[in-house]
């Protein structure tokens, strides 16, 4: 476990492209302000899981109509994102639009 968080989950990688950085609360705070910011560096997403749901969710609630969108244009493996989710215990609903 990194990041100091109390969840166990898989290592996953839910970048196309490459690992997710981050581990730290501090550097994860700066993932988050960085992909609000609308930076699309898959690089930028947070490795602690609660991190990423947060930052996921927010994105889906403020500018993506649907998961696959999110993926897309953010170039993210789906179900690497959703394993990743899943082992926090969250799962995508496509009604509400959000990991719940």
């Amino acid at each position: 476990m990194s990041g100091g968080s109390n969840y166990a989950f898989e290592e996953t990688s839910v970048c196309k492209t490459g690992d997710i950085s981050g581990g730290v609360v501090s550097e994860n705070q700066e993932v988050f302000n960085k992909v609000a910011a609308g930076e699309k560096c898959m690089s930028n997403l947070p490795e602690d899981p609660v991190i990423l749901l947060s930052v996921i969710n927010t994105k889906l609630r403020d500018e993506y109509p649907s998961l696959e969108d999110l993926c897309e244009e953010m170039q993210i493996d789906r179900g690497g994102l959703e394993s990743k989710l899943g082992a926090i215990d969250y799962a995508y609903d496509s009604e509400t639009n959000q990991f719940i």
